[in-house]
């Protein structure tokens, strides 16, 4: 009865089992690693044929003309403002002190 009650397994059957596991991860590994490589190189060959873009190479190169000329613009707006608020202290300036000696004319 004793013996009916042991499941018994010999290191071979286990170290059997252990390899045939091993060999299958392995596979698995090396399938997807596969599967990796040729979508990285269908992506890197639709790359170089220029498919990467979405938009048509003549609209890219407006909105990127478009891009530059705006950075330009702003520039010279920002140019614009501090000129100017430099000139509306200035005009403050002279604008407080006139009311000033005009209130004590008064």
């Amino acid at each position: 009865m004793s013996a009916s009650l042991i499941n018994f397994e010999s290191a071979r059957e286990k170290e059997q089992k252990r390899q045939w596991e091993r060999e299958a991860r392995q596979n698995i590994l090396e399938k997807a690693q596969q599967e990796f490589e040729t979508r990285q190189q269908k992506e890197e060959a639709a790359r170089q044929r220029g498919e990467h873009t979405w938009m048509l190479p003549s609209v890219e190169a407006r909105l990127s003309q478009d891009h530059n000329s705006a950075k330009k613009k702003k520039k010279k707006d920002k140019k614009k403002k501090k000129k100017k608020e430099k000139k509306a202290k200035k005009s403050k300036r002279k604008d407080s002190s006139s009311s000033v000696s005009e209130a004590v004319l008064w």
